[in-house]
């Protein structure tokens, strides 16, 4: 008796070790931790910076002449502002990445990129255009994975400049056009702290 009981004992020990342990790298860790919540800032400012950033970014997408031959790592940092002295970001001259030099404060880089975009009225059909990225600024591995990817995310894992249309929290929030909604999955795909997020279903209702 004391036999049987002691193997239901040991069964159950070892289906609850199998399911919490199972994962057997740090990248299958990481991938499964729960992914940070994110407080909305769904404010009049949120939205006036999201308009003019669809607009800005859909110029670009119509100025493209030939898709085959994109250059992800420019196409939407077509404004570089100086932080310090010196430009924000700089391209590598072998692997034509994107580098920023860190440590440096978001807000003043993101309200230079803001002022020379033009303003823009509301737009209906937002969600056909693109979609909204969160960027957890403060979460980064730095080992080059997500920007050797395509090009698209700089060196520090920062989505490019042209994207950028609001901080809160913690995040930078990004605008991704249709056409480069795919080439930001597949940096999501390989970067494994879960420091972007897809935000879905915004509306002005939820302020």
């Amino acid at each position: 008796m004391i036999f049987i009981v002691q193997h239901i004992i040991d069964s159950l020990v070892k289906r609850h070790r199998s399911r919490y342990y199972r994962r057997t790298n740090a990248t299958d860790y990481l991938r499964s931790s729960p992914k940070p919540i994110i407080k909305r800032p769904f404010s009049e400012d949120f939205y006036n910076n999201l308009y003019i950033t669809i607009d800005w970014t859909e110029n670009i997408v119509a100025g493209v002449k030939n898709w085959d031959q994109v250059n992800y790592a420019r196409v939407l940092r077509t404004t570089n502002p100086v932080y310090n002295g010196k430009p924000f970001y700089r391209f590598d001259e072998e692997t034509g990445e994107a580098i920023v030099a860190e440590p440096f404060d978001y807000k003043p880089i993101l309200k230079n990129a803001l002022s020379v975009r033009p303003i823009a009225t509301p737009i209906a059909d937002m969600h056909t255009l693109g979609q909204i990225l969160a960027f957890q600024i403060e979460v980064s591995t730095h080992d080059g994975a997500p920007s050797a990817e395509n090009g698209f995310v700089d060196n520090a894992d920062i989505p490019p400049i042209d994207t950028w249309f609001y901080l809160a929290n913690g995040f930078l929030y990004c605008w991704i056009p249709e056409r480069f909604v795919t080439i930001m999955q597949d940096v999501i795909n390989v970067e494994i702290l879960g420091s972007y997020q897809w935000i879905d279903e915004i509306s002005q209702d939820e302020n």
